[in-house]
C-alpha cells in the first residue's frame, strides 16, 4: 500500500486516483457500473486519497485492466499521428490488480465507492474548473489536423489528386490545409473544415468526388449557391445535379434513375437540408447506395448552421446529425467559413461526428482595412457621407466608381438605399450611367437572378443588399464593403467582409455605427424572439453576439484586427502586427499611451469569474464585475456575492478588454458544455486556469492594458516627466519599425504599400498602345462570354473574371500558347470545349487592332465580335447548367470522371433586359 503524502498545492484533499476517477467519468467512453470506479482509479479499500508531492496532471490513459476489458471495445481505426507517450497511471494496490473474468471483477469489494462519490460531490466543481485545460488542450492536440504534419504527406491517392486538379480545376497547387483536409477525407475520417470566405472549402470535397468512386452528398442552405457549384463542376466536366423544390418532377426522376445506375451517374448531389429532412424517397436512396458501398462521402457546407450559437442558425441543420448516425461508416465533411470555438464544439457534437480532424485556417486577412465611422442620426446626411467616401477612396479616372457592396439590415433599407445613394453618386460624378441595385430575399426570383447578373457582369457597380447577398460568388474584384447597419454579430460581420479583396489585392471594410442601431437590434431579436418561441438560451446567445459586436464598434483602443482575431479564438496576433491596416491603429499613432498595471484589477475579475463563471458566459461575468443590477445577475443571485462590483471603477469597455486579455493569456478559458435540459443546447461558461491564477496572486504574472494619454499627461512625458512606474506602450511609427515582423509571418498584416494595387490604378501607367490591346481584348472576352452564356441558356460566366484577365496580358494566338497558359480556374476541359473560340476571339481583336493602327477604324469603342463566323465554327453542343447525369449506356470506371455532361438544344436568352448580339 501507498503511503500517504501531503497534499498537493490546488485542489485540497485530490489525489492522482481521484483526479483518474473524474477523468474517467468525463471521458466520452462507454459506460461503466459503478464498482468499477475503484478499479478504474486503482484504489483499494482504505486507501488515503491523497496526492504526491509532485503531479503532472492527471492522465487520459485508462488502467490496463479496463482497457483490456470486453465492456470497452476497442475504438474504430482510423489514420492519425502516433500519439505521444503519457505517464502511466498510479499502480493500483496488488490485492486488485488483475482480473481475469468479469465473476473475478464482480466479487471485488468496493466498500470505498460512497467516500469517492461523496468526495466526488464536494469537490466536483473545482476539479471540472481544473481539469478543463488539460482535457480541452489534450482532445484540441489529438484533433487538430492543421498541426498534425502526416496529413501534409504522400498518400498512394496524392499523384493522382494533382493530376485531376490540374485536369478538371486548371489549379496546381493547394491553398493552406486544402491538401490536408482532401488528405483526411479520403483517408475515410470525419473532419471539420474552417476557411475564411474565398479560402477553397468547395475543392475539399469535390476533387475527392472526381478520385474516388460512388456519390458525394453535398448539403447546402442557399439553391442560388448549389446552382452556381454545380454549373461550375458541369463546366469542368463534372456530372453533377441538385435536388430542390425548384427542379420538376421529370428532372429529379431523371436524377434518380441516374443515381439508381451501378455506378451512380452523378459524382456530385447538392441538396438543401430542408430536403433532406423532407424526403423520404431521397433517403431511401442514399440507404440503397449506402448498401452497396456507393455512398462515398457526406459534405455539409456552412456547417455553422447547425449551431445555435452559430449567427445563421437553422433548426433542419440541426437534424443532419441523424446522417452520421444513419449512415456510420460514410466520412463527414463540415465546412464552414466563421465558427468561434464554442461553435466548432457544437457542430462536431451535433452532427455526431466521430474522431473528428479539424483543419482550420487563420481568419486573418490581410489585404482588407477595417474601420468603424459615425453614423449620422439622419439618412440624408449619413448618405451623403457615403457618397463622399466612395468618391474619395473608390473612383477611378473619369469617375468609374469601383465595384461593392452594401449591407442593409432590412428590405426596406435596401431599396431607400440604393436609390438615394445612386442619385448622390450621380450628381457627384456625372455620370448618369452608375447603377445601383436593391437584392433582397423579397424579390421575386428572376429579378435576383438579373441584379446578380448585372453585378457581377460591371453593369451595376454596387449592390444595396441584405445578408442573402454574396453567398459563394465567385466575384474575386469587390473594392469595398460597406455596412450601412450594424450587423447582428462579429461572424456574420467577418462573413460579409470577407466578400472584398478575393484578388488579394487592396480593399477596405467600414461600418457606419451609431447606438440607435444596436438598440434596433436588440428590439428586433427579442420581438422575433417572441414571435417564434426562441428558447431563452438561444435568445441570451443571440444577445452575447449582439454585445460583442457593439464592443467592437465602441473600441476606441484595440487593434480591431486583433479584436476579431480573438473572438475566433486567434489570440497569437499582436497588434503591432496589424501594421496600421486599421482605423484605431492608424488613429492612435498620433496618440500617446501607457501601459497601466491592472494586475490588482485582474486579480478582482478572476475572483469574479470563479464564484460565478462556471455558469456564466462572459459578458455575464463582465456585469458581475462592475456590479450591473440587471435581471440576468439578479435571477441567479449574483449581485448578493461579495466579489459583486470589484471592477466597478473601470467602465465596461475597460472592464471587457481586461478579461479578454486574461483570456489571451490563459488565466480565464471560455469553454462550452450541453446544458441539461429539453433543448439539449450549448451553453458557455468562463473557467480559471488555476495555474495561472495562482501566479497573479502571487505577482509572478503582470497583467497590463494600453490606455490613452490625455493632451496635458501627453506633453508633461513627453518633457521627460515619464520615469513613474507606468510605460509607454503606445502605437507610433518609430515603434513600429524598431520591432519589425519578418515578411514570411503568415499572420501578418501587410502594409497597405505590399498590396498590390487596384488594377485600373497599374493599368493606367502603362503605355497607351498597351492599354488599348488589353481594352480591345477583354471586350471582345467579354463579348465571347455572352454568347457562350446565351447558347447555353445561362447566366453564368463560362470565363471568370480572372480568367479573363490572364488572357489579356498574355493575348495567346495558339493552341500551344492557350495550352501553355496556366491559371486557375482555367481546366482543361473549358481549353478543349472552348479553346478555340477564345483564340478566336483574340485574334479578332488582333485583327482590329490593327486596323486601328492603318486608321481603318478610329476608335477601340467601335469593337464588335463577329459571332456569325464563330457560330459556324461550333463543333460540339454545349452542356446543359443541370444535367442530371449521363445515359444509361457507362464508359469503363476508369473514363466516369471525364465523361461529358448531357448536351442541350440551344435556346434563346432568359434574361429580361439583356440584349445579345447573335445570331
Amino acid at each position: 500500500m501507498q503511503a500517504a503524502r501531503a497534499p498537493a498545492a490546488g485542489v485540497p484533499g485530490s489525489s492522482p486516483a481521484l483526479d483518474q476517477t473524474i477523468q474517467f467519468l468525463l471521458s466520452p467512453v462507454p459506460e461503466c457500473p459503478p464498482s468499477c470506479l475503484g478499479q478504474v482509479a486503482g484504489i483499494a479499500p482504505g486507501m488515503p486519497l491523497q496526492p504526491p508531492a509532485q503531479s503532472s496532471g492527471p492522465s487520459t490513459t485508462l488502467p490496463p485492466q479496463v482497457q483490456s476489458h470486453s465492456r470497452f471495445p476497442a475504438a474504430p481505426q482510423r489514420m492519425q499521428s502516433t500519439p505521444a507517450p503519457q505517464q502511466a497511471p498510479p499502480a493500483p494496490a496488488q490485492a486488485h490488480n488483475n482480473f481475469e473474468t468479469d465473476d473475478e471483477l464482480d466479487e471485488v469489494d468496493f466498500d470505498f465507492d460512497e467516500e469517492i462519490n461523496n468526495r466526488l460531490a464536494q469537490l466536483a466543481p473545482e476539479l471540472i474548473t481544473q481539469l478543463a485545460p488539460q482535457r480541452r488542450a489534450a482532445i484540441e492536440a489529438e484533433s487538430d489536423g492543421t498541426k498534425d504534419l502526416q496529413w501534409g504527406k504522400q498518400f498512394p491517392w496524392s499523384d493522382e489528386v494533382m493530376r485531376l486538379n490540374r485536369q478538371f480545376f486548371g489549379i496546381g497547387t493547394f491553398r493552406l490545409s486544402q491538401r490536408q483536409a482532401i488528405n483526411a477525407t479520403l483517408a475515410g475520417n470525419d473532419c471539420f473544415v474552417m476557411m475564411p470566405t474565398g479560402g477553397g472549402k468547395s475543392l475539399c470535397y469535390q476533387l475527392p468526388a472526381i478520385v474516388q468512386g460512388g456519390l458525394t452528398l453535398v448539403i447546402s442552405p442557399l439553391v442560388s449557391l448549389i446552382q452556381d457549384q454545380v454549373f461550375h463542376l458541369q463546366e469542368a466536366g463534372i456530372n453533377s445535379g441538385y435536388l430542390s423544390g425548384s427542379v420538376s418532377w421529370e428532372e429529379q426522376r431523371g436524377m434518380m434513375d441516374s443515381l439508381r445506375q451501378t455506378p451512380p451517374g452523378i459524382k456530385v448531389l447538392f441538396v438543401t437540408p430542408e430536403k433532406v429532412a423532407a424526403s423520404d424517397n431521397l433517403m431511401r436512396m442514399l440507404d440503397t447506395l449506402y448498401q452497396r458501398e456507393e455512398l462515398n462521402r457526406i459534405a455539409i457546407d456552412e456547417a455553422h448552421c447547425v449551431s445555435q450559437w452559430g449567427h445563421d442558425f437553422r433548426p433542419d441543420y440541426k437534424k443532419l446529425g441523424q446522417l452520421k448516425r444513419r449512415y456510420p461508416h460514410v466520412p463527414v465533411l463540415a465546412l464552414t467559413a466563421t465558427a468561434t470555438p464554442r461553435v466548432q464544439h457544437d457542430v462536431v457534437q451535433q452532427l455526431s461526428l466521430r474522431d473528428c480532424i479539424t483543419f482550420k485556417s487563420s481568419f486573418n486577412r490581410p489585404n482588407l482595412r477595417y474601420e468603424v465611422r459615425k453614423k449620422e442620426n439622419k439618412f440624408d446626411k449619413s448618405i451623403a457621407c457615403m457618397a463622399d467616401t466612395i468618391i474619395e477612396k473608390f473612383t477611378g479616372q473619369g469617375g468609374r466608381v469601383q465595384c461593392g457592396i452594401v449591407y442593409c439590415l432590412s428590405r426596406e433599407n435596401c431599396e431607400k438605399v440604393a436609390s438615394e445613394l445612386q442619385k448622390a453618386l450621380r450628381s457627384r460624378t456625372g455620370r448618369h450611367n452608375l447603377r445601383i441595385n436593391a437584392y433582397h430575399a423579397q424579390m421575386p426570383v428572376e429579378e435576383r437572378e438579373k441584379t446578380q447578373y448585372d453585378w457581377t457582369h460591371d453593369k451595376v457597380q454596387i449592390i444595396a443588399a441584405t445578408i442573402a447577398f454574396g453567398m459563394g460568388i465567385n466575384k474575386s474584384d469587390v473594392r469595398f464593403v460597406m455596412h450601412f447597419s450594424m450587423p447582428k454579430s462579429l461572424e456574420g460581420y467577418h462573413q460579409e467582409t470577407g466578400r472584398a479583396g478575393r484578388d488579394n489585392k487592396l480593399a477596405s471594410c467600414i461600418l457606419y455605427y451609431n447606438y440607435g442601431d444596436a438598440v434596433r437590434t436588440r428590439h428586433m431579436l427579442k420581438q422575433s424572439a417572441q414571435e417564434n418561441h426562441t428558447p431563452p438560451d438561444q435568445l441570451q446567445c443571440n444577445m452575447d453576439s449582439l454585445n460583442a459586436m457593439m464592443a467592437y464598434c465602441e473600441e476606441e483602443v484595440e487593434c480591431r484586427r486583433v479584436m476579431i482575431l480573438t473572438h475566433f479564438g486567434e489570440t497569437s496576433f499582436a497588434s503591432v502586427q496589424c501594421r496600421g491596416t486599421c482605423d484605431l491603429c492608424v488613429r492612435n499613432q498620433s496618440k500617446s499611451f501607457e501601459k497601466r498595471d491592472m494586475t490588482t484589477a485582474a486579480q478582482d475579475a478572476v475572483k469574479v469569474a470563479r464564484v460565478c463563471g462556471h455558469q456564466s458566459s462572459m459578458s455575464h461575468v463582465v456585469d458581475v464585475f462592475r456590479g450591473a443590477n440587471s435581471a440576468a445577475v439578479r435571477n441567479k443571485g449574483h449581485d448578493r456575492l461579495q466579489e459583486h462590483g470589484l471592477g466597478s471603477h473601470l467602465s465596461k469597455a475597460d472592464a471587457a478588454r481586461l478579461l479578454r486579455q486574461l483570456l489571451v493569456q490563459r488565466v480565464l478559458i471560455e469553454d462550452t458544455f450541453r446544458r441539461d435540459n429539453e433543448y439539449g443546447n450549448v451553453g458557455s461558461r468562463v473557467l480559471v486556469h488555476e495555474p495561472s491564477a495562482r501566479r497573479i496572486a502571487a505577482g509572478d504574472l503582470r497583467i497590463e492594458l494600453p490606455f490613452a494619454l490625455s493632451a496635458k499627461a501627453a506633453r508633461e512625458r513627453e518633457g521627460g516627466n515619464g520615469g513613474g512606474r507606468r510605460s509607454t506602450g503606445g502605437r507610433s511609427s518609430r515603434s513600429t519599425q524598431e520591432d519589425p515582423i519578418e515578411a514570411s509571418q503568415e499572420d501578418e498584416a501587410a502594409p497597405a504599400q505590399e498590396i498590390i494595387e487596384i488594377e485600373d490604378d497599374a493599368e493606367d501607367e502603362l503605355p497607351q498602345e498597351e492599354r488599348i490591346a488589353r481594352q480591345v481584348s477583354r471586350t471582345a472576352l467579354q463579348q465571347l462570354n455572352l454568347m457562350l452564356e446565351a447558347r447555353r441558356n445561362s447566366t453564368r460566366a463560362i470565363l471568370e473574371a480572372t480568367v479573363i484577365e490572364a488572357l489579356v496580358r498574355a493575348r495567346p494566338v495558339s493552341e500551344p500558347q492557350l495550352e501553355a497558359l496556366q491559371v486557375s480556374k482555367f481546366s482543361a476541359n473549358t481549353r478543349a470545349s472552348y479553346g478555340s473560340h477564345i483564340l478566336d476571339a483574340l485574334n479578332q481583336a488582333k485583327a482590329f487592332l490593327d486596323k486601328l493602327r492603318s486608321g481603318e477604324v478610329t476608335s477601340p469603342d467601335e469593337f464588335q465580335l463577329d459571332t456569325d463566323s464563330m457560330t459556324s465554327k461550333w463543333k460540339r453542343k454545349v452542356p446543359s447548367s443541370f444535367g442530371g447525369g449521363p445515359s444509361s449506356s457507362q464508359p469503363p470506371p476508369a473514363q466516369r470522371a471525364t465523361q461529358q455532361p448531357p448536351t442541350l438544344t440551344v435556346q434563346k436568352p432568359v434574361i429580361p433586359g439583356v440584349q445579345y448580339d447573335i445570331v
